[in-house]
C-alpha cells in the first residue's frame, strides 16, 4: 500500500482511495496474503487529483476524504481485534474488506470514495503445541469444530479448548455444547481422542473394558475466508457456502491431536506495523479535513 499523502500536499488527497485497495466500485476483499494495510491491486483506478481550493468548497471533496477516514479507523480497529487475539487459541487472523461507492463533485466528475464492508478471515493452520491436558484438540490440517449457540444456531471454530459442563457434555470454554453432542459418564476414569475423532472412555464400573462415547466430526466450507467473524467463532453464510461434513481424515479434512491445542495465526510484528501505517494515514487525513475547514474529534 502506497502511503497516504502528507496534508501539504492537498492537490493529491483524492488518491486517498489508493490507500484502501479499491477501484472500479466492485466489492473487492483485500488480499488475503497481503499484511493488512497491503490490498489486492483493483482492475482499473480512475483518479483525478483535485486542487486544495476545491476542497476547502465542495462538499463531496470532503465527504471523500470523511469516507478514507472511516476505511482507515476500520483497518485500525482490525489491527487492534487481530493484537489482542494474539494467544487465543484456533483465532484467525481478520482482514479489512472495502468496497467504493460514486461521490459526484461540484464541477459533475464522479468520484470513486472508500466505503467499509467489514472484515474476513484469513484461514491458515496455526502452529500446534502440546498442552498434556485430556480435553485439548487441535485440528492437524484443514477444518473446523460445530458449536451450538445459546439461540440453537451453530458456529465454527479451531479452538479446541474442550470441558464438560453440568450435564457432563463436551463443551468449549464458554460452555456451548460441541456438535455432534457427546455426554461422558459421571465414573470416567480417562478419555482417548483418537485422530479419526472417535471418543473412547474407560468407567469405574468396566476399568478393563473401554467405551465408544461417539466421534466428533469436521466441518469444510467451498468458500471457507467467506465466514463472518463473531468473536473467535465464524458464521457460515452465502459467502462461505454450506458446511460440508465428514470424519477427521476424510474428503480433504485434517486429523485431531488429543492433548495439543493450535495457536492464533496473528502476528505480533505484522499487526503493530499495521497499526501504525493506519494511524499515520489517519493523521494525514485529519489534518487534510482540518484545512477544508472541517473540525475533527
Amino acid at each position: 500500500m502506497r502511503p497516504f499523502p502528507s496534508a501539504a500536499f492537498l492537490p493529491l488527497l483524492l488518491m486517498a482511495c489508493s490507500a484502501t485497495g479499491v477501484g472500479d466500485g466492485t466489492a473487492m476483499p483485500v488480499d488475503a496474503a497481503a499484511p493488512l494495510g497491503e490490498t489486492a491491486t483493483p482492475r482499473s483506478t480512475p483518479r483525478t487529483a483535485v486542487p486544495a481550493s476545491t476542497l476547502r468548497s465542495d462538499a463531496s471533496a470532503r465527504s471523500l476524504l470523511t469516507a478514507a477516514i472511516a476505511v482507515h479507523e476500520h483497518q485500525r480497529r482490525v489491527a487492534i481485534e487481530n493484537l489482542a487475539n494474539v494467544d487465543t487459541c484456533g483465532f484467525k487472523r481478520r482482514v479489512a474488506v472495502t468496497s467504493t461507492q460514486p461521490i459526484t463533485a461540484a464541477d459533475g466528475q464522479v468520484h470513486l470514495a472508500p466505503t467499509v464492508l467489514g472484515s474476513t478471515p484469513v484461514i491458515q493452520v496455526g502452529a500446534i503445541e502440546t498442552t498434556g491436558r485430556t480435553l485439548d484438540v487441535a485440528i492437524d490440517g484443514d477444518g473446523f469444530f460445530a458449536v451450538q449457540q445459546l439461540d440453537g444456531s451453530t458456529r465454527y471454530t479451531r479452538d479446541g479448548r474442550f470441558g464438560t459442563n453440568a450435564d457432563s457434555k463436551l463443551v468449549t470454554m464458554s460452555g456451548r455444547v460441541v456438535l455432534p453432542e457427546i455426554t461422558f459418564p459421571q465414573d470416567a476414569l480417562d478419555t482417548t481422542i483418537a485422530p479419526d475423532g472417535s471418543i473412547t472412555v474407560r468407567t469405574a464400573g468396566s476399568p478393563d473394558t473401554t467405551c465408544l462415547l461417539g466421534t466428533l466430526t469436521l466441518h469444510r466450507f467451498v468458500n471457507p475466508a467467506g465466514l463472518r467473524p463473531e468473536g473467535n467463532l465464524l458464521a457460515p453464510n452465502e459467502a462461505s457456502g454450506n458446511p460440508i461434513t465428514n470424519n477427521p481424515g476424510t474428503t480433504g479434512l485434517g486429523l485431531l491431536r488429543q492433548r495439543c491445542l493450535e495457536r492464533s495465526t496473528v502476528q505480533t510484528g505484522q499487526e503493530l506495523q499495521a497499526l501504525r501505517t493506519a494511524e499515520q494515514h489517519l493523521q494525514s487525513l485529519y489534518a487534510a479535513l482540518e484545512q477544508c475547514g472541517v473540525d475533527w474529534p
